[in-house]
């Protein structure tokens, strides 16, 4: 039952009033009945609201027909809005550039007639832009007509511009090198160069030196420089990597060698397959143990041993012409490495003087 119901109104209707105080009972008869009459009218009306004649109406249900495509109404008054960002970056993109790049992978014989450069390039903008498939990109500038703008249409069209497969076209009309030619013709646009100033030999220059240099620099914030930075051929030094690069050199000059004798016996003193075997048990390993990683430089020198015995035989027969100028410095090196590797492992340390850590 609501506050507003009819017996709590009723429940204040027989109380006496103040001012019925010295009235006759005739005069009190009369007055009574006129006020019962008025709030017996009241109470009746209240009983008839309704909740939504009171304000108490939470939601209306709206028009269940969908709109026509008529009385939809477009904003900006039917016209493109320049804030839109499609809009900004058509200004900006050199588009003088753009044909001229297209036309140039265009063939000179008469054919039939291509696509608009800016439509090419500007559907490949639009596909790199939203990560578009080839499809989906031909779809999109269907349904945008700010893409339409962008491409270059004067007039918004329903159907699709061009099948998904010229896609492809247009990547072959506009290579990297192009592509790297109208990014500098951005560049070149969108920061443009600071006036030089005059020279001596220029009039009014007595002026112009008298002023104080203008200050044209741009450049602000903090310079951080990293010491730890080193050349990309100077690696960590690993003793198990470097004799396994010593391996694999060393087996490359026999290689070389080995066309110059009789072809008789094994090419090298071990399996090489079971070597880069061994080698790569390590390698793959996260944290190998200590006792693996010199088990498997031990075998490594053992290997890088034998191959240089075998050079040493092979250069004594076939001749010390064969090898090349820079084949005979590596081998140097190489035969360094090993006094080195060997004098460490021997010894039980990790540190030589003037120690080799790569052969590059």
């Amino acid at each position: 039952m609501g506050f507003f119901s009819g017996p709590y109104l009723r429940l204040f209707a027989d109380e006496p009033n103040v001012a019925d105080v010295g009235r006759t009972e005739k005069q009190k008869t009369s007055v009574h009945t006129y006020k019962n009459q008025r709030k017996g009218s009241r109470i009746r009306d209240i009983n008839e609201l309704k909740p939504a004649d009171m304000g108490c109406e939470m939601y209306r249900s709206a028009d269940k027909n969908q709109l026509t495509m008529d009385e939809f109404m477009l904003p900006f008054g039917g016209y493109l809005s320049a804030d839109n960002r499609w809009v900004k970056i058509a200004k900006l993109i050199p588009w003088d550039v753009v044909e001229a790049e297209y036309a140039k992978s265009m063939c000179e014989v008469e054919g039939r007639e291509s696509l608009p450069a800016r439509m090419a390039y500007g559907a490949l903008h639009i596909e790199v832009q939203e990560g578009l498939t080839d499809e989906r990109t031909v779809e999109y500038l269907r349904e945008n007509p700010y893409a339409q703008y962008f491409v270059g249409l004067k007039v918004f069209r329903e159907d699709a511009l061009f099948d998904a497969s010229m896609m492809v076209h247009f990547r072959k009309r506009f290579p990297p090198e192009a592509i790297q030619r109208i990014n500098e013709a951005l560049y070149e646009r969108t920061h443009p160069k600071a006036k030089e100033p005059p020279t001596d030999g220029d009039e009014g220059s007595e002026k112009d030196q008298s002023a104080p240099p203008p200050d044209d620099s741009q450049n602000e914030g903090t310079l951080m420089l990293d010491a730890t930075v080193a050349p990309a051929d100077i690696r960590y030094p690993t003793d198990l990597g470097l004799l396994n690069e010593c391996r694999e050199n060393t087996e490359k000059m026999i290689e070389t060698l080995w066309e110059h004798t009789d072809k008789q016996g094994h090419k090298t003193a071990y399996s090489r397959k079971k070597a880069r075997k061994s080698y790569m048990q390590i390698v793959k390993q996260r944290q190998p143990r200590a006792k693996a990683v010199q088990r498997a430089i031990t075998e490594q020198l053992e290997y890088v041993r034998k191959n240089l015995a075998t050079l040493e035989s092979m250069l004594a027969t076939v001749g010390y012409g064969i090898l090349s100028a820079a084949n005979w410095f590596r081998l140097c090196i190489i035969c360094k490495v090993y006094r080195q590797q060997r004098q460490m492992a021997d010894g039980g340390k990790r540190r030589c003087e003037d120690r080799i850590v790569s052969l590059r």
